[in-house]
């Protein structure tokens, strides 16, 4: 008697149509144009602010501050300078591990024909230290007068800050939910270094990758490399 057997159907035997289906569904979906995210774009990035700190109260609580503040975004693309963004407001620090800003904002889209945007927002930061490492986390609501909508920011950030380096990694990731889609439409990370001169200022380089689908089918990718200086007067 032979020990001879036909050779076991394979997976798309035993499934047939259906495996045949879904791997045609798959394909379909792939090169449809609603799913596939668009060709990434990439920007360099610079950021510029100015604030003036000053106790409120100096004699019962000299931690407790308030000042105004100016901050200048440039963003740049193969074609030149895209986006020009002005925010003036105030600062306060509340507490240790606690800080708010309230700020007005205009923009100019100068890729889309020099569309003026304007925004006032309000932003809470917390922050707690756990040895060398900060974990902080700012949330921001922005009413946008010019789109009529709401949006909520949410970002996370962690950076070591060993004692008497003037050297500190940081990662920061954030998200963004606009009230007239009830969805995350934009997300960024950031990874880099803070430089801190024994002086009032910071100076920040990063790479950052960001998708943001706002008005779009699927998510566009953007990379991008920034310069951020912070300076307190």
């Amino acid at each position: 008697m032979s020990d001879h057997r036909p050779p076991r159907p394979g997976l798309a035997a035993h499934r047939g149509p259906g495996l045949r289906g879904a791997l045609l569904l798959l394909v379909v979906l792939a090169s449809s144009p609603s799913a596939r995210a668009s060709d990434p774009v990439f920007e360099a990035r610079t950021y510029l602010d100015l604030s003036l700190v000053r106790p409120l109260l100096p004699k019962a609580d000299p931690t407790l501050t308030l000042g105004p503040f100016v901050r200048e975004e440039s963003r740049f693309r193969d074609e030149g300078l895209v986006l020009l963004k002005s925010s003036a407001g105030l600062r306060a620090t509340l507490r240790p591990w606690l800080r708010a800003a309230l700020y007005y904002a205009h923009q100019d889209q100068l890729a889309t024909g020099r569309r003026q945007t304007h925004l006032a927002s309000l932003d809470v930061f917390a922050h707690a230290a756990l040895g060398p490492v900060v974990i902080g986390d700012k949330s921001g609501f922005e009413a946008h007068a010019s789109d009529r909508f709401f949006r909520y920011r949410n970002a996370l950030e962690v950076k070591w800050t060993p004692t008497g380096a003037p050297l500190s990694p940081f990662v920061n990731a954030e998200l963004r939910v606009d009230s007239d889609s009830a969805r995350v439409e934009l997300y960024d990370v950031w990874v880099g270094l803070e430089i801190r001169p024994p002086v009032a200022l910071s100076l920040r380089v990063f790479y950052g990758l960001e998708g943001n689908r706002r008005g779009k089918p699927a998510w566009g990718t953007l990379h991008m490399l920034g310069v951020a200086l912070n300076a307190k007067l």
